[in-house]
């Protein structure tokens, strides 16, 4: 944990490419096979599900650090995070935690299975014995609000450098359903086959920033501009006689329009299309509340088809 706990403010307190690499170089360098597996997955944004209440934490912290909530809360608004007002509240630690990241993520997983007074006597003995900069850390991984200030494509620049795997494949095998609970880095990263997901969509082709190598002052006939159109974005993915359609944010969601999926079946083995959800009808786009009555439903009804038929473009 201290060693992930060192990453994260390494990585929160630059925005330079190289030195955000460098530091994940060095970092990987120093931990097991499951750890770095464990890092991957939370810089990619492959987290666990929350498993303490926010509201919770607040009353906890508020009576440990003997203020009332209404303090905390006015505390909260100055400082702006969470994670850190807790951090700040609760008197420092000198120690280390020797528990890998691994260990820990599986005790934070474990949590679910607890009620609520067995999740306060974790976490409250956990930020009485963690450090400042480790309890801070701590508090992210368990309120599931996890973020730092390293962008995907800059992670997976860092392990193709490490690894040896071309970025494209990288970022590929990273696509998915996948966890460090199923996976190992091995399967993951370094086995060259016989490991793919068949449903495992493609790095979605979404746009960047322009960063200082980028040419500000291209001509305008060599842009190109598109409309930005009030649907999802989604990748339909056909292989081996099955097809699946996934969001940006990797949600699997081909139950939600059967109509497209019908459209596929005559489409060959391999293909995949990155492009654009939207509903539809009369010959231009409908309102986005209409796709929004699917998006959280698992299956969808023929009414909800005909109110709010969908397509694809690309």
């Amino acid at each position: 944990m201290q060693l992930f706990a060192q990453l994260f403010e390494q990585l929160d307190q630059t925005t330079k490419t190289n030195e955000l690499i460098a530091a994940l170089h060095f970092y990987l360098d120093q931990v097991d096979d499951a750890d770095k597996l464990w890092t991957i997955a939370l810089l990619s944004g492959n987290r666990p599900k929350r498993q303490v209440n926010s509201t919770r934490m607040k009353e906890w912290v508020a009576d440990l650090a003997g203020i009332p909530l209404w303090l905390f809360e006015e505390t909260y608004q100055v400082v702006g995070d969470m994670a850190e007002t807790i951090a700040l509240l609760i008197p420092n630690n000198q120690g280390e935690s020797v528990k890998t990241l691994t260990e820990w993520m599986k005790e934070i997983i474990d949590l679910s299975e607890k009620d609520d007074e067995e999740k306060k006597a974790f976490v409250v003995e956990h930020w009485r014995s963690l450090n400042q900069r480790e309890r801070f850390v701590f508090n992210k991984l368990i309120g599931g609000s996890f973020r730092v200030g390293v962008s995907q494509k800059t992670m997976v620049k860092a392990l193709a450098t490490y690894s040896g795997k071309e970025e494209n494949e990288l970022a590929h095998r990273l696509m998915g359903n996948w966890s460090p609970e199923t996976h190992t880095y091995e399967e993951l990263i370094l086995t060259s086959e016989g490991t793919e997901d068949l449903s495992r969509p493609y790095p979605f082709y979404l746009a960047y920033p322009l960063d200082e190598s980028s040419d500000f002052n291209a001509e305008p006939s060599q842009w190109i501009a598109e409309y930005k159109w009030d649907g999802i974005r989604g990748q339909l993915v056909k292989r081996e006689g099955e097809t699946y359609i996934w969001t940006r944010g990797e949600e699997l969601v081909t139950d939600k329009y059967p109509e497209l999926v019908r459209l596929s079946e005559n489409l060959p083995n391999g293909v995949a299309i990155d492009g654009e959800i939207l509903a539809y009808q009369s010959g231009r786009p409908m309102p986005f509340g209409a796709l929004q009555k699917r998006i959280g439903r698992k299956k969808v009804g023929m009414k909800m088809m005909e109110e709010g038929p969908v397509i694809r473009l690309a």
